[in-house]
């Protein structure tokens, strides 16, 4: 089962979308092992890899992809819920 946590997930897709663990780790304001080791986790859980390494970055395979549209889907629905409860 894929983690719940939605930092991971965040995470995740923001790696997605930059193509770089580094810059999703500056983004996100937390270590790059933080990053690598939250996207381990979530590798693990999907049963393979989230994203092919080349020298020019990362990208996400068809197992990424879907992840990464899914957690679209979901942070879409969830965070103006959350602003709603904590507007920061």
């Amino acid at each position: 089962m894929i983690s719940r946590n939605l930092g991971h997930l965040r995470l995740f897709f923001a790696a997605s979308q930059l193509g770089s663990r580094i810059r999703a780790s500056k983004v996100a304001r937390v270590s790059q092992p933080a990053v690598t080791q939250a996207l381990g986790k979530l590798k693990r859980a999907a049963g393979g890899p989230l994203f092919d390494r080349t020298r020019h970055g990362v990208f996400a395979p068809e197992r990424g992809e879907r992840l990464a549209r899914r957690v679209v889907r979901a942070l879409a629905r969830l965070d103006p819920a959350l602003r709603e409860v904590s507007p920061r």
